[in-house]
């Protein structure tokens, strides 16, 4: 595989190759939701990244990307991962707007009992 040394930020979609995988991980190439900022992604072989699929199953942690993209899916918060920026990822796609970037970050707050932030 070529190593992508290509910095990315956070609301990138990129193309991921998830192999190999174990149990109901998601499987194969297929698109990716960069979850961490560039500052980070540019100091780390690593990028935190969430699975697109297209399944339209309801799941309360599976959120629907905004119409307008090059992709079309659900951004499935609750399979998050931290992978090989430069084994992994083969190319970038598209870019989520900000507004829609705080939304998946809420849910995914949720998902992990994170507190939001408040200002003293």
């Amino acid at each position: 595989m070529m190593e992508n040394d290509e910095d990315f930020a956070d609301g990138d979609i990129v193309l991921v190759d998830f192999r190999p995988v174990r149990g109901h991980e998601q499987d194969g190439m297929r698109p990716a939701l960069v979850m961490t900022d560039a500052s980070y992604n540019a100091a780390s072989s690593y990028v935190v990244v969430c699975p697109i699929t297209s399944n339209t199953r309801p799941w309360p942690f599976k959120m629907p990307l905004p119409d307008g993209l090059k992709v079309r899916g659900f951004v499935m918060l609750d399979q998050i991962k931290s992978i090989d920026r430069r084994r992994r990822v083969l190319r970038f796609i598209d870019h989520v707007p900000n507004a829609k970037m705080r939304d998946y970050r809420e849910r995914l707050a949720t998902l992990l009992k994170i507190a939001p932030a408040h200002d003293h």
